[in-house]
Order: structure tokens, then sequence, then C-alpha cells
């Protein structure tokens, strides 16, 4: 699928031009998830903290533990299916992740009623794209996120947590040459990307006992990408950058049961967000005369519907545990497993 340089001719580029763009359209919808991620994980603290801070040895403010820093491993999956082109040139491209990392990070009370903490990630994703069931790309994504984030009780029963987030990416990719060509030489291109977002959620608890919790919440979140443009061959791909604004919705049922030395924490969760606006949302594709081969759409604002369990085990100063999560939009399905540890002083 690779065209060396020294082609120019628009018909005969638009094949590897559509292999491109659903490479360029892939590659920013796994830089979003990352930041999205990294939201998540970091609002997954807070809403723990809030959710909990009424039992005993749980929250990082009780007593004299005002300090809390925690690490939270993860890895997962995702398959996605998609079209380029139309008419009768309209190809099918799809799509298969893999993606592991960490986010590091540590916080503490500034009063009776705030938390605000910092928070490190690393995530390393590594896609392969297929173009009609022909391999065409290998991308190597490598993520650095640092957030600042925080959470506020308004009253007894609402809270809001806020984060802000930047960062850097690295994305590799091996691109293929005709298929199936026994004397094939895959090229490689490299370029970098900036990564910013924020999120503010309302929780409300809605209803609470001693043995269960329930508490919707709803917000907005904003994230940007910028990848910057290159030369591939015979093509150039422009510079690219999404902005998109989302509602979100969702709701978490939480259960504590407790021993004589730990409190059991079982959680379910439901996540609904949409696009209500974006930005940037397309790349330009070109020979080296800057005509136009294709302009491609990167983002279909579809929903993403996200379904998460976990389970948490807490005492006095520590705390650890797991959870799942799937996410399902449009015609992708992504999976990913975390494990925890928090330790209070």
């Amino acid at each position: 699928m690779y065209e060396g340089e020294g082609v120019f001719d628009v018909t005969e580029l638009k094949p590897r031009a559509e292999a491109v763009a659903g490479e360029v359209k892939s590659q920013n919808r796994q830089l979003i998830r990352n930041i999205s991620n990294v939201s998540n994980l970091t609002h997954d603290r807070l809403g723990h903290l809030n959710r909990a801070s009424n039992i005993a040895g749980i929250s990082s403010g009780d007593g004299d533990l005002e300090h809390g820093v925690w690490v939270q491993g993860f890895m997962g999956s995702e398959t996605d299916k998609d079209n380029v082109g139309s008419g009768v040139t309209k190809s099918n491209i799809s799509s298969k992740s893999k993606l592991h990392g960490f986010v590091l990070g540590a916080d503490t009370l500034l009063d009776e009623d705030t938390t605000i903490g910092l928070a490190f990630s690393h995530s390393q994703n590594t896609t392969k794209q297929k173009l009609q069931g022909i391999l065409t790309n290998t991308d190597k994504i490598s993520s650095n996120i640092l957030s600042i984030y925080g959470s506020g009780m308004i009253d007894d029963d609402i809270s809001l947590n806020s984060n802000i987030a930047f960062g850097k990416a690295i994305i590799k990719t091996t691109n293929q040459t005709a298929a199936n060509s026994a004397n094939s030489i895959n090229s490689s291109s490299k370029q970098k990307g900036d990564l910013l977002g924020g999120a503010l959620i309302a929780n409300y608890r809605l209803y609470a006992n001693e043995s269960i919790e329930i508490s919707p919440r709803f917000g907005a979140s904003y994230n940007q990408l910028t990848i910057k443009g290159h030369k591939d061959g015979s093509i150039k791909i422009g510079k690219t950058r999404q902005q998109e604004l989302d509602i979100n919705v969702g709701m978490a049922v939480s259960g504590f049961y407790d021993t004589d030395s730990f409190t059991l924490i079982p959680e379910i969760n439901v996540d609904y967000s949409h696009g209500v606006w974006n930005k940037g949302n397309k790349v330009k594709i070109s020979n080296h005369l800057d005509q136009t081969v294709l302009s491609q759409k990167l983002s279909n604002n579809k929903g993403v519907l996200k379904l998460g369990t976990g389970l948490t085990i807490a005492a006095d100063r520590i705390e650890f545990g797991g959870g799942y999560e799937h996410s399902i939009q449009d015609k992708s399905r992504a999976h990913m497993g975390y494990v925890k540890v928090r330790v209070h002083f």
C-alpha cells in the first residue's frame, strides 16, 4: 500500500490516501481516549473519596490522614470497523489495538471539604490496521500526560470534581508496501502530538445508608489534540487539530460491607458521553504538488457508552482493588481492566 516518492497522480495516490485517512482517524481516537482515560481515573479516585467520606479510614483526610498516594495500572484492547471513500471506491478498514499503562497520583486536603492532587500517566498503544483485509500499517503510540485534579463538597449530598490535563505523544508508524510482495520494504514515519483536556463533574448523593449509596453524576469535558503535518512517501498529511466538547451523564451504585479490619466496597457504574461541539474535524492529504488527494472527516461524533464494575478493599491506611470497563462507540468495542493501590498518611 505504500507509494514511494516520485508519484504525483491524484488517482494513483487515492488508495494510499484512503488508507492513511483511516490511520489518522484511528490515531486520533486512541489519543483522545488516552486523555479521557486519565480524566476518568482521577475522577474515579475523587468520586471514591466523596462516596466513602462518611466511613472511617477510607478518606485521605479522615482524622490525621490528610494525604494520599495512589497508583493504578491498566491494560486493554479495542476493535473497530470503518469505511473510507464513497460509492464504488468505498473501502473497508478494520483495526485492532492493545493498550497498557499506569497513573501515579498524590493528593491532599486543603480543608475538610476540599481535596487537590497531581497525577502523571504513561500509556502505550499498539494498533494494526487492515484495508480490505490486507495489513496496511502498524502504529505505536506513546503518551505522557500530567493532570491537576480537585474535589469540593458543596453540601452533604453534592460534590464537584474537576481536572485539567496536558501531555505529549509520539506516534511511530510502519507502513506496508504492496500486499504479498516478496521484495517489499516497509516505510516508517514518526510524528509528535500535543494533548489537552479538562472536565467538570457534579455528583449527587441520591440515596445512602450504612450499606449502599446511589450517586448520579452530570458534567462536561473538553479534549483537544494537535498532530503536526508530515510527509509519507509521495503524499503529505496536513496538520490536524481536533477539538471536542462532550456532555457526560452517569450513575454509580456502591455497597459498603464492614469487617473487623477492613471495608469491602463493590461498585457498578454506567456513563454516557455525547459530543455537542467539535472543530477542526478533518485531515487533508495531498501530493507534493499540493494538489488535494483526499479530505477526510476524522470523527463520526457518535456517543460513548461505558459500563464498569469494581471492587475495593479499604483499611485504615491502605486500600487496594481492581475493576473492568467496557466501552461502546458506534462499531468500536473497547475493554479495559485495572488494579489499584492507595496509601493514606
